[in-house]
């Protein structure tokens, strides 16, 4: 972050009227996509400098006071930031920018009830988690990279009790919808790409078919241009599956593709609402 904070002062460094920055917030992560753009926030208000901003982020595009969307050169939309967010889509998830306990709300009554089970109850411990998925921020935390996929597949569901043939279709399934090529399918995980290794996390996390999957950040460290295929999965996910999905996330992109937004701060509930909701509020 601090080379990122030195090369946007040496871009600055002769006193430009005019400033141009290509994907700034790119290779950082979620967390710290914020710092970068609170400092041109900063920058652009005490230097009274003009600067366009060359990203695929939409959190960056969200900071600015107009946004041009182009596409093969050619211009889609020239409008404020607020406008073009508040036409978007927002159907299909559940996202959240953090786990914590939502009990800070006194006033909430009622049951919890998790995939129709009461969590109250011991006896429904088991059957609740196997009808629980979970993909984690880092691959090598559900993958194991000196195996194939298939063989990644045969290990995980045998601790839910699948047989080889259910295991091997329901991966088949999962495997196409997700576009993992057919030949890595018998490749050691170690020679997937990035944004392979990505999917096939989010498959084993469906293999046993749960009715609710969590994910945790499952856009850090990926590269700007290519969040929007990993939140088109998951939208894609969503609708043939029918999964519930929880994001947990600190990307405002990722938390736009969903139904309901809930943005906790150390472990209290701040806001509850609707993504286009919670947008048209920012100031």
């Amino acid at each position: 972050q601090e080379k990122q904070r030195l090369s946007m002062a040496i871009g600055l460094i002769h006193n430009p009227d005019v400033l141009f920055l290509d994907e700034p917030t790119t290779g950082v992560d979620a967390s710290k996509r914020y710092d970068i753009l609170s400092y041109l926030k900063k920058l652009n208000q005490k230097l009274n400098t003009t600067m366009f901003i060359i990203t695929h982020d939409l959190e960056s595009a969200l900071i600015c006071d107009k946004v041009a969307i182009l596409k093969d050169g050619r211009l889609l939309e020239f409008d404020t930031s607020q406008n073009l967010i508040s036409s978007l889509p927002s159907e299909g998830l559940i996202a959240r920018f953090t786990i914590e306990d939502l009990n800070e709300k006194k006033h909430w009554t009622g049951n919890v009830m998790v995939t129709g089970l009461s969590p109250e109850k011991k006896s429904n411990h088991s059957k609740i988690l196997s009808n629980i998925g979970y993909v984690p921020q880092l691959e090598l935390l559900n993958l194991y990279f000196e195996l194939d996929p298939m063989v990644n597949v045969e290990v995980f569901t045998s601790t839910y009790g699948m047989n080889k043939k259910k295991a091997k279709e329901t991966a088949e399934k999962l495997f196409k919808i997700l576009d993992i090529p057919r030949d890595t399918w018998k490749k050691r995980v170690e020679k997937m790409s990035g944004g392979e290794k990505k999917r096939l996390s989010m498959a084993i996390g469906l293999i046993h078919n749960p009715d609710v999957l969590f994910l945790d950040e499952p856009t850090t460290g990926v590269d700007a241009s290519k969040r929007y295929d990993i939140l088109s999965y998951l939208k894609k996910l969503n609708q043939k599956l029918n999964t519930t999905m929880f994001i947990i996330t600190h990307d405002l992109e990722s938390a736009l593709i969903c139904d309901k937004v809930a943005i906790l701060k150390d472990g209290r509930l701040l806001e509850f609402d609707t993504s286009q909701n919670l947008i048209s509020s920012l100031p």
